[in-house]
């Protein structure tokens, strides 16, 4: 895969990380970079509407298109990995990154949101290169720091 990846996570649920990306986002679009977004995340399918139902009934898959984009849903036998998934996302379309939120358990580097205490726990997880919080290397506010680390880190120039 040739297209980066960079992530953000957290030990906890409700943290703050997809407000956090969301800001990175709109950081690296104002410097013309352009950003696809990989979630990992427990719930996907929403029940009794027409995705869900076709995936159901045993489509292998389904996309619902709108004038505001696309979605595809599938029904793999087993779960990507981060590899394939992010693999899969590079091959729609030319990004200059892929922002990861979740995968704490992956290698891939990332930024992990720490809140006091867990800084110690988190560091020694592989992957992390930098801690978001009071105790860490970045204040979740500074934008600007976030995306210049993460352009240099891994080499967006």
């Amino acid at each position: 895969m040739t297209t980066p990846i960079f992530g953000i996570a957290a030990a906890h649920a409700n943290s703050g990380k997809t407000t956090l990306i969301c800001s990175i986002i709109a950081q690296l679009r104002n410097r013309g970079y352009t950003v696809a977004v990989l979630k990992h995340g427990r719930h996907l399918q929403y029940p009794d509407k027409d995705g869900s139902r076709f995936i159901d009934s045993g489509a292998e898959a389904s996309m619902l298109i709108t004038d505001a984009g696309w979605i595809i849903q599938t029904a793999p036998s087993t779960e990507p990995n981060l590899s394939e998934a992010a693999e899969m996302l590079a091959k729609t379309g030319k990004y200059d990154l892929i922002l990861i939120e979740g995968y704490k358990h992956e290698s891939h580097p990332r930024l992990e949101i720490c809140l006091a205490g867990e800084v110690d726990e988190m560091i020694k997880s592989e992957g992390v290169v930098g801690i978001i919080g009071e105790e860490g290397n970045f204040d979740r506010d500074d934008i600007t720091e976030i995306a210049d680390f993460i352009i240099k880190y891994i080499n967006l120039n």
